[in-house]
C-alpha cells in the first residue's frame, strides 16, 4: 500500500510539478505541501484534484453545449432582431468564460490545489438538482454561471436585484414563481411594490439628486397617474423616463459633461453597466435586449395593450427603482463623498474639526477608500470651488440644531490634509505596517500611496508638507522589495 501511495505521489509530482528522484520526494512534499500524515494527505490531494478537475470539465462541457445551442438558434432568426443580439452577446461571454477556465486549468489549477491541500480544505458537494460544489472555483463563471444562460430571466433579476440585496437565494424564488404561476407572480410583485413603497422611494431619489432633480415634475406626474389608475398614460411616460434615466446615468459617469451622441437604449446600458461586472452580467442583458422592445413599441404606437397594463405599469416601477438605485450605488458624485463624510459625521458631532479628530478623519478616509476611487475623491476635494453649487445641494445634519453640506465638508477635510500634524499621523501609522495587503479591500499601504501621489505635487517645493509626502514615498519603497 505504501509503495502504491509513493508511486501515485511520484507520478503526480513528476507530472504537474517537476521531475524529481524518489529519494527527494518526501522532503519536497513536506516543504511545498505541508506533508505530515500520509493518509490525510492522500485523501486531501485526491479529493481536491478529482473534484476540482471534474468541476472544471463539467463547466467546459456546459459552455460548449450552450454555444452549440446558441449557434443553432442564431441560424434560425433575424440577424437584426434583439433576440439575435442577445444570443450574440451570450455567445461572446461564454467564449470568454471558456478561455478563462482553460487558462485556470492549464496555468493555475495545480497551485490552487496545492494551497487547498496545505490549508487542509476539502471539497464537498451539495445535494439537489444542480449538485454544485459548496465552494466556488476562482473564476468568474463559477460564481455567476446563471447569467451565461440566454434563457435566464434577466428581467425579474434586474427588478429585484437591489430590493433583495443581490441575493440569488432570494431572487430565484421570484423567477420560479413567474415561470410557474404568472398570476401569483404579479400579485406578489404588486404586494412588494406596496410593502416597500417603491414609487415613493423612486420619487425621493429623484428629488434628492442634483442631476435627477430636473425630472421632479415629470415623476410627480407619474406618481399622480399611477395613484389615479391612469395606467395607459403612466406607461407611455414611464417608458420614456427609463431611457431618460439612462441618459442621466451616462452623463454622471462622464463627469457630468453633455454627451453628443448618447446612442440607443442598448448603447446607454452598455456604457452604464460595462464598468461593474456583476451588474453587467445581471442587468445589462435586460436593459440592452428586452427593454428596447417595449420602448420601441411605445415610441412607434404610443399605446400599450389594455390587457395586463397594470401589471406592466408595476413592472416599470421596479425598472425605475432599479435604475435610480444603480445610480445611487455608483462611485460618482455625491456618493463617493457621502461614503466617507456620513460615517465621519456619525463619529464627530461638532461642526468644526480639531486636531483630536484627525485620527477619526484618517480612519474615515481609509475606510471609505475600500469602496470608492481615491483619485476621484481627492480630485473633488481639489475642485471643490468648481463643484460648489452641486456640493452645496447636499445637506448633512450633524445634530438637531446644526447642519453642514458637502462643500463645507470638502473645505474642512482639505484643511485637515493641509495640516502637517495629519501627515505625521499617516507616517507613524505606516511605519507600524509590516507588510502590504495588496488586493485586499483595506490596504493602508495603498491608501498612503494614493494620498501621497495625489498631494505631492499640490504642495510648494521644499515645504514641510511636501517633505512629509516624500518621507511616505521613501517608506513605501520597502513594500516593493
Amino acid at each position: 500500500m505504501i509503495s502504491q501511495i509513493n508511486e501515485m505521489l511520484s507520478f503526480y509530482i513528476n507530472t504537474f510539478e517537476q521531475d524529481m528522484p524518489e529519494k527527494d520526494l518526501l522532503k519536497f512534499l513536506k516543504k511545498e505541501y505541508g506533508f505530515n500524515d500520509e493518509t490525510e494527505f492522500m485523501n486531501l490531494l485526491i479529493n481536491n484534484f478529482i473534484l476540482i478537475q471534474s468541476e472544471v470539465m463539467k463547466d467546459l462541457k456546459e459552455i460548449n453545449d450552450r454555444i452549440n445551442n446558441i449557434d443553432k438558434r442564431r441560424a434560425e432568426i433575424d440577424r437584426s432582431s434583439y433576440e439575435f443580439r442577445k444570443l450574440d452577446y451570450c455567445r461572446r461571454i461564454n467564449s470568454e468564460a471558456k478561455e478563462d477556465i482553460e487558462r485556470f486549468l492549464t496555468e493555475e489549477a495545480i497551485n490552487y490545489i496545492k494551497k487547498r491541500v496545505v490549508n487542509k480544505k476539502k471539497w464537498t458537494r451539495t445535494t439537489g438538482d444542480l449538485a454544485v460544489l459548496v465552494n466556488s472555483l476562482p473564476y468568474k463563471y463559477s460564481y455567476f454561471k446563471r447569467f451565461y444562460d440566454p434563457n435566464y430571466d434577466f428581467s425579474t433579476d434586474a427588478k429585484y436585484r437591489f430590493l433583495l440585496n443581490h441575493s440569488p437565494r432570494k431572487i430565484q424564488p421570484k423567477i420560479d414563481l413567474k415561470s410557474n404561476n404568472k398570476s401569483e407572480y404579479y400579485k406578489d410583485l404588486e404586494n412588494n411594490l406596496m410593502d416597500n413603497d417603491l414609487l415613493d422611494k423612486v420619487m425621493n431619489s429623484i428629488r434628492n439628486h442634483h442631476v435627477l432633480k430636473k425630472r421632479e415634475e415629470i415623476f410627480e406626474t407619474l406618481f399622480d397617474l399611477y395613484k389615479d389608475e391612469k395606467y395607459q398614460s403612466f406607461v407611455n411616460l414611464a417608458v420614456i423616463q427609463v431611457e431618460g434615466l439612462f441618459y442621466d446615468f451616462c452623463f454622471i459617469l462622464n463627469d457630468e459633461n453633455e454627451i453628443d451622441s448618447p446612442g440607443t437604449l442598448s448603447v446607454k446600458a452598455e456604457k452604464v453597466f460595462s464598468s461593474t461586472p456583476e451588474l453587467w452580467l445581471s442587468m445589462y442583458p435586460y436593459f440592452a435586449f428586452e427593454a428596447p422592445i417595449f420602448r420601441n413599441k411605445i415610441a412607434h404606437n404610443g399605446f400599450w395593450d389594455l390587457k395586463g397594463i397594470k401589471n406592466f405599469a408595476n413592472e416599470l416601477i421596479f425598472d425605475l427603482f432599479a435604475i435610480v438605485t444603480a445610480i445611487k450605488s455608483s462611485k460618482k458624485l455625491p456618493y463617493n463623498l457621502l461614503r466617507i463624510v456620513l460615517p465621519l459625521r456619525e463619529e464627530i458631532k461638532k461642526v468644526e474639526l480639531s486636531y483630536e479628530n484627525y485620527p477619526t478623519v484618517l480612519h474615515s478616509l481609509f475606510g471609505g477608500m475600500g469602496t470608492i476611487n481615491g483619485k476621484e475623491f481627492f480630485d473633488i476635494l481639489k475642485r471643490r470651488e468648481e463643484k460648489r453649487k452641486v456640493l452645496e445641494f447636499y445637506r448633512i445634519h450633524i445634530s438637531e440644531f446644526e447642519s453642514t453640506n458637502l462643500y463645507e465638508e470638502c473645505c474642512r477635510l482639505t484643511q485637515v490634509i493641509y495640516d502637517e500634524r495629519f501627515w505625521d499621523i499617516v507616517i507613524n501609522f505606516l511605519s507600524d505596517i509590516p507588510e502590504r495587503r495588496k488586493g485586499q479591500p483595506f490596504d493602508f499601504v495603498s491608501f498612503a500611496e494614493s494620498l501621497a501621489n495625489n498631494y505631492i505635487y499640490e504642495f510648494p517645493k521644499d515645504s514641510p508638507l511636501k517633505k512629509k509626502c516624500i518621507l511616505i514615498k521613501k517608506d513605501l519603497e520597502r513594500f516593493s522589495k
